[in-house]
């Protein structure tokens, strides 16, 4: 399991593309040079998110620190690194910044969407950078980028709507359950008082008027047909 919410559980596969053809389809790009565009572009946007929400960028180093914070690694001079490294406080943790977004935020949110989106854009470029832009990596990569950028596009959209039918139904539910309970008190209600009646000796019809006459029931016709329908029970 990757990931879960009141919606839906996330289990990862893995795909495989078979040619750069696919993920021109899949993006939707005329030209294979605009993917690479297109990831840059997209790897920024969730980097935005990210900083927005008070997280660092997916693949930024950052020092965790002891009450479960952030901040930035220090980008340390060459020749000032020994002294850094000896200044140091230990234990000293670090995380990518995926890693650490993934951890701390909610499964689906739009920071956890914005990590995982925005560190498989950083590593398909990197893997481009580096001329394997036709390994099986870079297909399975894009692929999953188009399904994540798809699934939150849908939440972000339809979520809310279907939380609220689970909420609305949920009191439907609940509100039908207790006027039913209310239904069958009230009906127990009237029979019991019938019942003394028919015990002090009146006759099932007087006892129904005389029940309503009291508030009991809808009217003397209805608690006589009450009864005759719970008289075995009785």
């Amino acid at each position: 399991m990757a990931a879960e919410d009141e919606l839906s559980i996330l289990h990862q596969e893995r795909t495989r593309l078979t040619s750069p053809e696919d993920i021109r389809k899949f993006l939707q790009h005329g030209e294979e040079t605009s993917i690479w565009s297109h990831l840059q572009s997209f790897a920024d946007s969730c980097d935005e998110v990210l900083t927005g929400n008070g997280f660092p960028h997916a693949m930024q180093t950052v020092q965790v620190l002891s009450d479960d914070s952030w901040e930035p690694v220090p980008k340390i001079p060459k020749d000032e690194l020994k002294a850094w490294l000896k200044a140091l406080t230990f234990p000293y943790k670090t995380e990518l910044g995926f890693v650490y977004t993934s951890r701390k935020t909610r499964d689906f949110s739009d920071a956890w969407y914005a990590a995982q989106i925005g560190k498989l854009c950083r590593e398909v470029m990197h893997h481009q950078e580096n001329g394997k832009s036709n390994s099986d990596f870079i297909f399975e990569a894009i692929y999953r980028i188009g399904s994540l950028k798809t699934d939150w596009e849908w939440r972000r959209n339809q979520k809310p709507n279907v939380l609220r039918g689970i909420t609305t139904k949920k009191g439907a539910s609940s509100g039908g359950e207790a006027a039913a309970r209310q239904g069958a008190r009230k009906i127990n209600e009237t029979l019991s008082v019938m019942r003394k009646l028919v015990d002090s000796g009146m006759t099932i019809s007087n006892a129904a008027t005389t029940a309503y006459k009291k508030g009991k029931g809808k009217s003397s016709v209805a608690n006589r047909q009450l009864w005759y329908r719970h008289r075995r029970k009785l």
